[in-house]
């Protein structure tokens, strides 16, 4: 009895081990143990980029999708330093930034149809079969033309922020239309401006000049007092009276939105002073039980529809995994001025 009994601790020890190293270790750990993977859902797809003009107009460029006959408007950001940061996300530096040019609204349903209309791009979502829903995962065919799952569709939504893409579809779609996406720096930039607003109108937040989660929100921590109309996406540029200092829309909430950088909490401690362009080579496995602070991920900006207060702020950092959508995550596209690109002054 007694050698049995020390066969079955044995076993049962062995068994406590693994799952224990398996945390641990993360996903590496799991992957070399057991055979597990996570498969990569990144963008490999090649595709003409878009016929595009630009038209300057003031402080507006006007971006025409020639095939599509759609327009976008971008919104100037000079040149200068602002301070990047808060108390709770710093340390605050100051950080200098060339000129550029990003979208007044987030890239909305109808926009991104013209891309798959022109290239056939399938997106992450719809490759997988599955996305996340009000932040419950492996919902059936939830993807951007079927935000809430595959009962849903997109019927009344075409000005609405498009959901469900990737990091690696919004950079896709951005490189389309000969853009790209924000730095996190220009993001936060574009959103607060030179005087460091908490918000992008001011200090002070107002429910009334963004869509988050309020009374008509299904999130447990909705606003009963607020009441934004709208109980996910609205439409772009619903709250013009929430505008940025440089007439940037839905820079808090309605949709979340990704920058080109790589999440890293200690960034700002180490960032270049001039044009930081966020951390390199931080493809690293994702969480174990010791490693929770999102390495591998992306950084997503301005809170969502899902979010109060405190998430939509200006500085607020948050991050995903580039491969992981949700009917939170969409995006807005950045320009970089000829004359930089071409090196004169």
């Amino acid at each position: 009895m007694n050698i049995n009994r020390k066969k079955f601790n044995s076993k049962h020890m062995t068994i406590l081990v693994i799952v224990f190293l398996f945390f641990i270790g993360g996903t590496f750990l799991g992957n070399q143990l057991f055979g597990l993977s996570l498969p990569s859902f990144g963008s490999t797809q090649s595709f003409s980029p878009a016929r595009v003009t630009k038209q300057q107009a003031g402080d507006q460029l006007i971006v025409s999708l020639l095939d599509s006959g759609i327009t976008i408007e971008m919104v100037f950001v000079p040149a200068g330093k602002f301070a990047m940061g808060s108390e709770n996300e710093g340390p605050i530096h100051k950080v200098y930034l060339d000129d550029f040019w990003i979208d007044r609204t987030e890239v909305t349903n109808a926009q991104f149809a013209a891309f798959v209309e022109a290239t056939g791009y399938t997106t992450t979502a719809e490759k997988r079969g599955e996305s996340r829903v009000d932040d419950v995962s492996g919902i059936n065919n939830a993807d951007w033309k079927h935000p809430q799952g595959a009962d849903s569709n997109l019927n009344g939504l075409d000005e609405h922020p498009v959901v469900h893409v990737s990091w690696y579809d919004a950079a896709a779609y951005c490189q389309w239309r000969d853009a790209r996406l924000p730095t996190e720096a220009e993001w936060e930039k574009a959103a607060r401006g030179v005087d460091g607003y908490f918000f992008p109108w001011g200090d002070l937040f107002d429910g009334g000049l963004l869509n988050s989660c309020d009374k008509n929100c299904l999130a447990l921590w909705r606003e009963f007092a607020i009441n934004d109309k709208y109980a996910r996406t609205a439409p772009v540029g619903s709250y013009p009276g929430g505008a940025s200092p440089y007439g940037a829309l839905d820079m808090a909430g309605n949709a979340d939105e990704w920058v080109t950088d790589w999440l890293d909490y200690d960034y700002y401690s180490v960032s270049p002073l001039t044009n930081p362009q966020g951390p390199t080579g931080d493809e690293m496995p994702r969480p174990s039980l010791f490693n929770h602070r999102l390495r591998g991920s992306k950084v997503v900006r301005g809170g969502s529809w899902r979010v109060g207060e405190l998430g939509v702020s200006t500085t607020y950092r948050n991050g995903s995994y580039p491969d992981d959508p949700s009917n939170e995550l969409g995006f807005r596209c950045a320009y970089t001025p000829e004359h930089i690109r071409n090196g004169s002054p």
